[in-house]
């Protein structure tokens, strides 16, 4: 039977969750880099190395809830993957993300040594705000589902042995008749017996043309009485009329991933294995040539082959799609 579904509140919390770390997050890439700037201006024009001390502790004091908090659904994601054995972009965002906050914060500590407070802030608010976008996708397609079968009313004038009577469309049986007034829409599938009249069957047909209607003429549940009030014989109800089959296979192409989504999942998890690999070679030779720029080597190849575009892009694109195309 139809039923509007409840709304989804987890959906909601979740929404909220995270568009408050992305709002913590950007308060806080625009203080540290605001104060960077100064940082950056002072290390060519000369700065007082108090003042310069102050403002790498102040960078450190909010850089680390940003870390802590916004920057927290990328370390959980990070101890799925590895529990999982199945490495995703989330662990070298999270390494990379720690060796940049540990090596920052040791240098302001030890008064020595360059900082990356802005770095790590800016990442986790560009990072946070893909992730916003994406679940805003994925949110507008499952309303259209929704949207679908708010098409169909609750209620409906059921005509049984001379009598009308009010009934909900779920108790309504294939073979009952029922009476649709003009401007309302049709409760089921069915097959109009008395009156004439139009019908907008645009949610099919994507035309706008009214369709004109005779008896014998076919009716879709959801479509909408223009003219007159008919009188229409039921021939399929609930899960079996062709609305719901459009919303079961709507549902359908929003669950199942597309083969492009998976390929680019197993793309990236051999991206990241091959990339971590790299960075221990990496930290292995600069430790060996120069062990002084060693760790900046190592943050590097972290940070640049970052497979955040494979990894966001490829869900976004298809959910995107697939919201347009219901």
């Amino acid at each position: 039977a139809y039923e509007i579904r409840p709304r989804d509140w987890s959906s909601d919390v979740c929404s909220s969750d995270l568009l408050k770390r992305l709002a913590v997050a950007g308060f806080g890439m625009m203080q540290v880099m605001m104060i960077a700037t100064g940082l950056y201006v002072g290390a060519h024009q000369g700065m007082d190395p108090v003042i310069r001390e102050y403002l790498r502790i102040t960078c450190l004091v909010i850089t680390a809830p940003v870390l802590v908090y916004s920057g927290r659904p990328f370390f959980e994601g990070a101890l799925a993957a590895i529990r999982s054995r199945h490495l995703g972009m989330d662990v070298p965002v999270s390494i990379g993300l720690l060796l940049a906050f540990s090596a920052s914060a040791w240098n302001t500590l030890t008064q020595h040594g360059e900082i990356y407070f802005d770095s790590v802030t800016m990442f986790i608010f560009l990072l946070l705000l893909s992730r916003y976008i994406e679940m805003g996708a994925r949110h507008r397609a499952g309303s259209t589902a929704e949207a679908l079968l708010r098409l169909v009313p609750s209620m409906a004038m059921r005509i049984r042995d001379g009598t009308r009577e009010h009934v909900a469309v779920s108790s309504l049986k294939a073979g009952d008749r029922i009476l649709v007034p003009a401007g309302e829409c049709f409760a089921a599938d069915g097959r109009l017996v008395e009156g004439r009249t139009e019908a907008d069957e645009a949610l099919l047909t994507g035309e706008s043309m009214p369709v004109a209607k005779a008896p014998g003429a076919a009716i879709v549940a959801g479509s909408m009485n223009l003219a007159s009030p008919v009188v229409v014989e039921l021939s399929a109800v609930g899960q079996s009329t062709v609305l719901a089959g459009i919303v079961r296979l709507l549902e359908r192409a929003q669950a199942q991933r597309p083969r492009i989504a998976r390929l680019a999942d197993r793309a990236a998890t051999w991206f990241v294995t091959r990339v971590l690999f790299g960075t221990i070679v990496v930290a292995a030779v600069w430790c060996w040539v120069d062990p002084s720029r060693a760790f900046e080597a190592t943050l590097s190849v972290l940070v640049v082959t970052c497979p955040c575009a494979l990894s966001l892009a490829t869900p976004t694109v298809v959910t995107a799609a697939t919201t347009l195309l219901a």
